[in-house]
């Protein structure tokens, strides 16, 4: 004797969902909690946007001159023949 899935589900007194009785509400939880934690990290910002923004820049600023600084001296070296001294 086969049983099928549904066969099994019947007897155990469990009906077969679809994925529309699923996706609605946990639409709604990810949205709930992204709005919650969104508000908490407003709330909780150590800083305000325009300080971050700064600071970020900042930050970027500092990436972008050590890459420049990196690529000069690994094309200093590569003109005069050396071996880089510590990438």
């Amino acid at each position: 004797m086969r049983f099928s899935k549904n066969d099994i589900l019947e007897a155990l007194g469990i009906e077969e969902r679809g994925l529309s009785s699923w996706f609605g509400p946990a639409l709604i939880g990810f949205g709930v909690g992204a709005l919650a934690g969104g508000l908490a990290a407003l709330l909780f910002a150590p800083r305000t946007g325009s300080e971050l923004r700064g600071d970020l820049l900042q930050r970027g600023r500092r990436i972008v001159q050590r890459g420049r600084e990196t690529v000069e001296e690994a094309a200093s070296n590569l003109e005069r023949g050396t071996q880089p001294t510590n990438y």
